[in-house]
């Protein structure tokens, strides 16, 4: 690691600015630009932020000596941002999902491979600070072997909205619907826990209530063979509420709710940074923990691990991220092959997305 400290600018000033505050926290890493199609937002977001710079044109961010670029913006604008600024050598950290399309992600990466800059995917959860004792109890054992998981992800936000006049309305904007736009990042949460990926879909996907604001579907449920051949349900949806990530072994499971916390059920000790459980007289009793709840020491350990952060330091060093560019591009292949499951009423190999992107 140097003492260099990297200059970063972020495009896209919609949600991005839940984090542009881990930009101006971390010593790797200096705010120098921002950049949105809205004046007004990109301004009044540099001043908020103590940015020295804005502006309305892609163009002058890869002109303005930024080493790194944090590409926030509508999916469709994902795959042309990111291969100009790799072209450019300036390196990226894509937010979630990588791309509409498989093809699409295949350009990054490819991009990516031609420049001596970094392509890499930011995905939520990764920096909770509970992520790396869930992952150990996963990698350990303490489950027992994984016979099954369950992923669920949904809001009621496309449901009561009025009327299409948003980017997400389009299904080809954003690669497809609620599959695409939110469980993709349970799904790369949880790939990630286990260790392995998914070989094979079976889905079902419709827009039920949801044909006034958006396109693609509102309702979607697929069930999932890992290589291991356990098996992974997943659900999504904009027309209810909802979300979950269960993992269930032979011996024991952990039940991950947004309102109800996160529930172990063991048979045998654990002593992690955060997550201690005892079996006591009762194997399996469920040590119930509220993850929003952080004392100091989790916060430090969220800190630490920050995505943003990690990427900057992998940068610096050499080193690894956790999320490469392949991660991305797989997941979205695993969301193509749920979709044309459901189109054409058949299993479908994720290879088989990734083989016809010339990606495999």
């Amino acid at each position: 690691m140097t003492d260099r400290i990297l200059k970063v600018a972020v495009t896209g000033l919609g949600v991005s600015q839940q984090y542009l505050p881990k930009y101006v926290e971390a010593s790797e890493m200096a705010l120098e630009i921002v950049h949105d199609i809205d004046a007004e937002r990109a301004r009044e977001v540099a001043e908020r932020f103590g940015a020295p710079r804005w502006t309305t044109d892609f163009d002058e961010v890869l002109s303005s000596g930024v080493d790194m670029l944090d590409v926030s913006t509508p999916n469709q604008l994902h795959a042309p941002q990111t291969v100009a600024a790799l072209e450019a050598g300036v390196n990226v950290l894509c937010q979630k999902p990588m791309a509409p399309t498989v093809a699409d992600c295949k350009a990054m990466v490819d991009a990516a491979e031609r420049s001596d800059a970094r392509l890499a995917m930011f995905m939520t959860r990764r920096d909770n600070p509970y992520s790396n004792d869930l992952r150990r109890i996963v990698a350990e054992g303490y489950l027992g072997k994984i016979a099954a998981v369950r992923i669920r992800s949904a809001h009621r936000g496309p449901y009561l909205r009025k009327g299409k006049d948003h980017w997400r309305a389009k299904a080809s904007n954003i690669g497809g619907g609620s599959l695409m736009q939110l469980t993709v990042h349970a799904l790369n949460y949880s790939l990630w826990m286990l260790g392995e990926s998914v070989t094979r879909v079976t889905g079902f996907a419709k827009n039920l209530y949801c044909q006034h604001s958006l396109e693609g579907e509102d309702v979607v449920a697929a069930a999932a063979e890992l290589e291991s051949g356990a098996l992974m349900t997943m659900e999504a949806g904009y027309s209810s509420v909802g979300h979950a990530m269960e993992f269930y072994g032979t011996e024991g499971s952990l039940l991950w709710g947004r309102t109800d916390g996160l529930t172990v059920m063991l048979q045998k000790d654990f002593e992690g940074e955060l997550i201690h459980y005892k079996v006591g007289d009762v194997p399996e009793a469920p040590l119930r923990i509220d993850p929003r709840a952080h004392d100091e020491r989790a916060k430090d350990i969220a800190a630490e691990r920050n995505g943003q952060r990690a990427f900057a330091r992998a940068i610096l060093s050499g080193g690894e991220f956790d999320t490469p560019a392949e991660i991305g591009m797989r997941d979205v292949a695993i969301c193509q092959a749920v979709y044309r499951s459901s189109d054409e009423g058949r299993p479908v190999e994720v290879a088989e997305m990734l083989r016809e992107a010339g990606a495999a």
